[in-house]
């Protein structure tokens, strides 16, 4: 009887991948083709259901606090990207490409223009995502049914819809972080040097547009990488690796320095004073933040270059911050980390609402199956889900050979470093105060400590873990299916 869906390791454990391009092509393209057109069909006849007749979301990329607003971008974009401070370029530079059709022709680009092809780029980013999800599927199970199911499972997702008709970085995010894993799973299945640099290349790229791992980490990282392979890349390339790993820190360190020489923070983002202060729940008196004297270097910088929250007053506001925090926390470091468990706690409790909850979006409302996800993809039957999932991708994807675990868990400790990076932030550094009741009343939440926003962030972890939870449920299926086929026909014979 023919065996399917076993995949072959080697001797360190590590599959050997196989064949499925024109698949993964065909998963990504339609699942992309399929996106642009449901949205292009609720904008055709459907606009009075989306906000302002475009927006599946309340929010245009323009009302995002992230962001520079698109005619100070256009007109000023080198002087806008580099005194950027409130948060990293990588997404206004994305708009700003965006918009070259229009500098092209010489008027003046619309933020609606810009967030149509903002619409169609994520909606190609989700093509890719889909594809990937197949190919690693297809690569583990060599079912293309298994495949097939779980990158629709994962297409489907309402959550997986919601992020990408929200026109915030979150989606870019999400699309690089699975793509740094995806190079990272490659270097170390086929041992070439290009995928390390995929890896290390979507890693920095990641760092330009996500707060949640900052740049100044980045070094850390390829250091742990660099001394991973050195183990096992052949003798012949270790010197391009080594050269490749201090080209990319170099650039890496190059953000977090212009942030420390003209705004006086590491941080790629002068919001993480609220932050830290929001982890260790603390917050200061004016008295106190009035003490700390902003330099002068620092108020003349944050004075260049102004636009939306990108001025002067955050700036300040995230120096002291930043000094009160450090203050507090080497004061009484045991009260520090005690309210950093409650704030842990807290963002655990919101971020267990399902992903697709976190706004009203006209595309993900109408699905027939979004009320019955809120339920599924939400506080404990959620995490049974995904545990029960991964469980099932152990227990029924086996090697043929007993594989060198030593050297798998070894191989894996990047990747399992950079998820826990960002898990850490998405539970402890994603609280910060507010005084705006509505956020803690539906938790009884009244001290203030109450924004913080996991529930959009887990979905960088959701991107990591659900696809594998849903692969070991398919493939659990498609294993006792045949073994019960197998042994009714053992008895019939």
């Amino acid at each position: 009887m023919r065996r399917t869906g076993r995949l072959h390791f080697n001797h360190n454990g590590v599959g050997q991948p196989g064949s499925c391009s024109k698949y993964v092509w065909a998963a990504g393209s339609l699942s992309a083709a399929a996106l642009i057109f449901f949205e292009v069909v609720n904008w055709v006849f459907f606009p009075k259901k989306l906000v302002r007749g475009l927006y599946f979301e309340s929010n245009s990329s323009e009302d995002m606090m992230q962001t520079l607003s698109l005619k100070v971008l256009v007109e000023s974009p080198r002087e806008a990207l580099f005194y950027l401070h409130y948060q990293p370029p990588g997404f206004d530079i994305v708009r700003l490409v965006l918009a070259i059709p229009e500098l092209i022709a010489g008027v003046s680009p619309s933020v609606r223009s810009v967030d149509i092809r903002l619409y169609l780029f994520y909606a190609m980013l989700y093509g890719c995502l889909n594809g990937i999800i197949f190919y690693w599927s297809h690569y583990l199970t060599r079912s293309l049914v298994v495949a097939t199911l779980t990158t629709l499972a994962w297409a489907m997702y309402p959550g997986n819809l919601f992020m990408a008709t929200y026109l915030d970085s979150m989606y870019l995010s999400a699309f690089l972080f699975a793509v740094i894993f995806h190079f990272w799973f490659l270097s170390i299945s086929v041992k070439r040097l290009k995928w390390v640099l995929g890896a290390g290349v979507s890693l920095l790229l990641f760092s330009l547009v996500r707060t949640s791992f900052q740049p100044v980490l980045m070094p850390l990282l390829i250091l742990l990488v660099v001394a991973v392979l050195i183990r096992y890349v052949p003798r012949d390339s270790r010197k391009r690796l080594l050269g490749a790993a201090i080209i990319l820190s170099a650039i890496a360190l190059a953000l977090p320095l212009k942030q420390v020489l003209l705004f006086g923070t590491p941080s790629t983002s002068t919001t993480s004073g609220h932050h830290l202060l929001g982890m260790i729940r603390y917050s200061p008196s004016q008295s106190e933040k009035a003490s700390i004297e902003v330099p002068r270097r620092i108020e003349y910088n944050g004075h260049r270059f102004e636009n939306k929250y990108n001025n002067f007053q955050e700036l300040a506001t995230n120096y002291r911050y930043s000094k009160v925090f450090f203050k507090t926390f080497f004061t009484d470091p045991t009260r520090a980390l005690s309210n950093s468990l409650v704030t842990a706690r807290r963002s655990i409790i919101r971020g267990a609402s399902a992903t697709h909850t976190y706004q009203p979006n006209a595309l993900v409302d109408q699905l027939p199956w979004s009320r019955i996800c809120e339920s599924l993809f939400s506080g404990l039957s959620y995490a049974v889900l995904v545990f029960i999932g991964l469980t099932f991708l152990v227990v029924f994807i086996r090697p043929n050979k007993s594989p060198n675990w030593s050297n798998v868990l070894v191989k894996n400790l990047p990747p399992v470093f950079l998820f826990a990076m960002v898990a850490a932030v998405v539970v402890f550094g994603s609280m910060r105060y507010t005084t705006s009741a509505a956020m803690g009343e539906p938790f009884g939440w009244t001290d203030g400590f109450t924004w913080t926003e996991s529930n959009r962030l887990k979905f960088l972890l959701e991107v990591v873990l659900l696809p594998p939870a849903f692969l070991g449920i398919f493939r659990s299926n498609q294993v006792l299916a045949h073994f019960c086929t197998r042994n009714i026909g053992k008895e019939f014979n």
